[in-house]
């Protein structure tokens, strides 16, 4: 085995050592290191829908370019393929909730379309500012879908941070989502339909 494809299993081995440690199952995970950004996709409020992956600085960048360039779709279909994902998602679980959800890297498609999502948005020359002044943290990214299973819409937010670590758990992943929620509920209401399950109180 040359030197090449012996860093790359043994950066495999190490990416599968961290993100079974951070509580992720294992899904098709690609190639991932401590200088990827972490993007997660999660679905809160109805099905549980999570999905993990990582891109690299330098493609985010490549993407922006290609977003000024008008070489990638535009947002609005963007968000229109991700709404039919997550509606082809949801669809084949019913209405139950997923039971085992919190998968790194097993759905290219949704994470393709969440990336270039990412870099249409204002929360992209914030994560690039962010990455400029604190090279050596971990990038995450976190893009929350508020979906309407009756109109089968969904409202996609993004927001990111800086951390030491390379991966969040699932569980700090929802903490995360949360405190976003909690402030989202209460600026924006029409986001949160009454009849979405588990929509956060404002009184409470």
């Amino acid at each position: 085995m040359n030197k090449k494809k012996s860093h790359f299993y043994h950066e495999r081995e190490i990416t599968a050592e961290l993100l079974t440690a951070s509580d992720w199952s294992l899904g098709k995970f690609f190639r991932a290191s401590q200088e990827d950004v972490a993007v997660y996709f999660y679905e809160p409020l109805f099905s549980g829908l999570t999905r993990l992956g990582t891109v690299k600085r330098a493609s985010l960048a490549s993407l922006k370019r290609k977003t000024k360039k008008r070489r990638l779709p535009d947002l609005n279909t963007i968000c229109s393929d991700i709404n039919t994902i997550v509606n082809n998602r949801i669809s084949t679980q019913g209405n139950k909730r997923y039971t085992h959800v919190n998968y790194a890297f097993s759905d290219e498609q949704l994470m393709i379309a969440s990336t270039y999502y990412l870099v249409h948005t204002k929360t992209y020359l914030l994560l690039r500012s962010l990455m400029a002044k604190h090279p050596q943290s971990r990038p995450h990214c976190i893009i929350l879908c508020y979906f309407d299973h009756l109109t089968k819409e969904s409202y996609l937010r993004p927001f990111c941070f800086l951390s030491d670590k390379p991966f969040i758990s699932p569980a700090e992943l929802h903490s995360q989502a949360m405190k976003v929620i909690s402030v989202d509920h209460y600026h924006y209401p029409e986001w949160f339909p009454s009849t979405m399950v588990n929509a956060p109180s404002t009184t409470g």
